[in-house]
């Protein structure tokens, strides 16, 4: 059976031709080059920062990742009218570096959409908008009504809904586990993932007696895409955007990071109060409807059913870490000792599938990012089990990772949480251990 109607295939044909129409209006990354530079030395680490602070360089150049130890590489994404510049910075101060993506736009153009029959496993191997994401979620819950249930848990700035897959078992209402998916929209990597998490949590169920005794046990959500507005807007407008798309008044940049909107700390390490910042926090903790929404959704579970399980899924770099992340040189949290150890089971799994090597550690260890997800999910929520995953790759690609990947990607990835569930849900006190006082 054929799951996609004749009005399904009338709209992706004008769907097709309105995201024609809009390329030509699509930003060109053609000739951006990403740099990678990796620090040996203290001194390098220094030098880096000052890139990051160079008043004729820091407003054109795009950080992807940056350094947090030595031997940890920064990539930089540089326009092609600055690459000079950027090559005599480092010739000067006598930094090796490496071309990591020679054109940007080359990577761009090889990410595309594909087939519409959620029955073809051709579905999951490949990227889709926000339109096919919406309408996937429509028909996996219809196939698969008896196990699945598509719910309201958000909203956007520009007034999308944003939906989660509810996937349960024999009884209904336990704890929850929640995988959210999309906050950053150029990380396109993640929602391809929920997308392949949800498909083998259903098929897998009376088939994999792990996977039947987990979902027995939890609900489990799957939010897509958190960031909807933003994610679209990589589609039709520029393939490298990251925040939602709040206009900010219409005074200058547009944008939020959703990921530093959270309200532990707001406002803290790892955030900026300057809109036309990629880390620009917002008016406010959960001042964007996206956050809020889910801070409502996620609370009203806690008040009900428990929240057991959060998982915020982004790239890159094979990460798998836990609270607390607002500021470094922090005490642990009073359940790190179970954070780690569900953390190393997953890495474990997901390392036995095709020896992908996730590094795992409490988050600020990377960088301090305050008001982000993991601390919020942790703290706010109640989820004793808090994570942020960095996905695929390490490298190479960067947030560009080829279609090619994308399965391999969902398959270690659905071993890892997988593990996880396994050991969380075996835990005689599964509920985070509140924190009155938040560590300073």
């Amino acid at each position: 059976m054929r799951v996609q109607t004749g009005k399904m295939k009338f709209a992706a044909i004008v769907l097709l031709l309105a995201t024609v129409a809009l390329c030509a209006a699509k930003k060109s990354y053609d000739g951006y080059s990403v740099f990678r530079i990796i620090p040996k030395t203290e001194r390098r680490m220094q030098f880096i920062s000052e890139l990051t602070k160079s008043p004729s360089l820091k407003d054109h150049l795009d950080f992807w990742h940056s350094s947090h130890d030595l031997d940890d590489p920064t990539d930089v994404m540089v326009p092609p009218k600055f690459r000079g510049l950027v090559e005599d910075f480092f010739h000067r101060r006598k930094i090796e570096f490496e071309i990591l993506i020679e054109d940007v736009a080359d990577l761009v153009e090889l990410q595309s959409t594909c087939s519409y029959d959620i029955q073809d496993e051709a579905f999951y191997t490949c990227y889709h908008t926000m339109y096919e994401i919406d309408s996937w979620m429509d028909s996996f819950s219809a196939l698969h009504s008896e196990r699945v249930t598509k719910v309201t848990v958000s909203a956007t700035y520009e007034g999308k809904t944003v939906y989660a897959l509810k996937i349960s078992g024999k009884n209904s209402n336990r704890p929850a586990v929640i995988f959210q998916g999309g906050i950053h929209a150029r990380e396109w990597i993640s929602p391809a993932t929920m997308m392949n998490l949800a498909q083998k949590f259903v098929g897998k169920y009376n088939v994999d007696s792990d996977v039947t005794s987990i979902i027995d046990h939890y609900d489990v959500y799957i939010v897509p895409v958190l960031n909807k507005d933003g994610y679209d807007f990589t589609w039709t407008d520029d393939r490298m955007w990251r925040k939602n798309r709040n206009p900010n008044d219409g005074r200058g940049c547009q944008g939020v990071d959703l990921n530093r909107n959270w309200n532990v700390d707001f406002g803290g390490d790892g955030t900026s109060n300057l809109k036309c910042s990629e880390i620009y926090h917002g008016l406010g903790p959960l001042s964007e409807p996206e956050t809020n929404g889910m801070d409502v959704f996620a609370r009203n579970l806690q008040a009900t059913s428990g929240v057991h399980v959060f998982i915020d899924f982004h790239s890159y770099g094979q990460y798998w870490m836990w609270p607390w992340g607002y500021k470094t040189g922090l005490p642990p949290t009073p359940d790190h000792e179970e954070q780690e150890e569900g953390a190393m089971r997953a890495a474990t799994a997901l390392w036995n599938m095709y020896g992908t090597e996730y590094s795992v550690h409490r988050s600020a260890l990377m960088y301090a990012a305050a008001g982000a997800t993991e601390d919020w999910a942790y703290h706010s929520a109640g989820a004793k089990y808090s994570y942020i995953v960095e996905l695929r790759p390490v490298g190479g690609y960067g947030f560009l990772l080829p279609e090619s990947e994308i399965e391999p990607t969902g398959i270690e990835t659905f071993e890892g949480v997988k593990a996880l569930l396994l050991y969380s849900k075996d835990d005689p006190n599964p509920v985070a251990q509140r924190v009155n006082v938040l560590p300073q």
